[in-house]
Formats: C-alpha cells, structure tokens, sequence
C-alpha cells in the first residue's frame, strides 16, 4: 500500500512491459484500481513507465468466495465482483483470475454447479465490458476441461501455473493436450513435488520441455512472473528473471 506507485517505475528498469495487479477483499475499495482517483494515478504512471497491466489476480476470491455464501452476503460479493470487472475495463485490463485454490477451492460437484450457474449468468456482462475472467485451478486436466465446457470460451479461459502443476505431479503434456487452447495466461514459478516455491531452477518443473511443447499451441498471452520471493525481493526476482530471459528468446 505504502509503496505502488514507485513499482511501476522498477518495473520499467528492469524492462518488464507488463505487470500484474493483486486485489484483496479486506480494503477492497481503498485498492487504487477501485477508486477513480487511483485510476487516474494508474493510468498515468503506466504510460510515464511503458507499462501495461495484463491481469488481475483476485485473491479475494480465495478470500470471500461468493459460492459459500448465502442470501445478501452473496448478493453483495457478487456486486463487488462486477465492480471489480468494471474497474478493470477502466483500466484496459484484459483477464481477470480467479483462483479455485486455498478457500476458493471447490470442495463439491454442489458448489462447483453454483459457480458454473453464477459465472454463466454473468457472462454477457464480461463481454459489455470486454473482460475475460481466467481460473487458477488444482483440478486434474480432465476434470478442468469438464468444467471449463460448461463456460463460453470467448468470455473463459485458465490460467496456467508451470511451479504449481510441477507442485500437483501433473503431467503437463497431458494438461496442455486437453486443455491447452483455453489457457489464455501463464504463471512463471517454480515448486518441488508436494512442496513450496523455490527459486527458478531449483524445484521439480521442466521448463525446456515445457516451453518447447507450449510451442505447438501458438500461444500469444502473457507470461507473469511469479516466482519465488524472498526478503531481499528485487534481487532475488532480477536473478530469476535473468535465467528464464533465454526461454523467451
């Protein structure tokens, strides 16, 4: 909170061009992309730095999940998050994720109907304001696509995780075979098998063979750098972003 504004400008010394922005529940309308005023701060500081901001990660979604609650409690986080896809047209920015993890996990085939219901009925909705909501997900590859099925694909798409399928013991060929023409962005991490994040390298992904068989699906979203962090912060985020730069080459 105390220190935004001046990433913008880190991020174009380290000649990123896009960032992704996080958004929490608690101080949800204090978050300057929610206030007409942060939004001209926003816009301003982008364009001062080349930057773009691609995405949104919506922690508060793990946070408030609207599907586990009942009468006005839902009513209202379903309002916040048209608040949040209009903030987002605003400011230019394209995919909205919604992570299915931690307490946004679906924990049944009831709740996973509740958000199917809730999302397709918003759908025209994304599609007035030209935002795409994107979902992080611990599903098995088969059983993403049967839910991702049940979404347009214009307005829906997954967001890809290399560290936390790694993490999962997914097999990404099988992952990118099923479901890989949905996956409309990609998280850059790093986890050990069962474990949590480590530096880029260090962990249980393969990223050689990743990004050769990513080659075969023409993708054209954002890469996100997600990558381990430690107390230092820049440092440690320049070493990592130095050894994935080849990859992009």
């Amino acid at each position: 909170w105390d220190h935004w504004e001046s990433e913008f400008a880190e991020a174009s010394r380290l000649d990123l061009g896009l960032i992704e922005w996080t958004l929490d529940q608690h101080r949800l309308y204090d978050n300057p992309m929610m206030t007409a005023r942060g939004q001209e701060q926003i816009r301003a500081l982008a364009v001062a730095n080349s930057i773009e901001i691609a995405s949104v990660t919506g922690d508060f979604f793990m946070q408030a999940p609207f599907f586990k609650a009942r009468g006005e409690e839902r009513t209202s986080r379903l309002n916040d998050l048209r608040r949040i896809v209009q903030a987002c047209s605003d400011l230019k920015i394209q995919y909205l994720v919604l992570p299915l993890v931690d307490g946004g996990r679906i924990s049944s085939a009831f709740e996973e109907d509740e958000v199917a219901s809730e999302l397709e009925a918003l759908a025209p909705f994304l599609e007035q304001y030209g935002v795409s909501i994107v979902f992080e997900s611990d599903y098995p590859p088969q059983e993403l696509l049967q839910f991702m099925r049940r979404l347009p694909s214009d307005r829906f798409g997954i967001n890809y995780d290399i560290g936390n399928s790694a993490a999962l013991g997914f097999n990404f060929y099988e992952e990118l075979a099923t479901y890989g023409d949905r996956i409309t962005d990609i998280h850059i991490k790093d986890r050990i098998l069962g474990g949590g994040s480590v530096k880029l390298g260090e962990g249980d992904a393969d990223f050689i063979k990743f990004f050769n068989e990513l080659k075969k699906f023409d993708y054209q979203g954002p890469f996100i750098m997600q990558a381990y962090r430690d107390d230092e912060g820049v440092n440690v985020f320049k070493d990592q972003l130095e050894w994935i730069k080849p990859y992009f080459q």
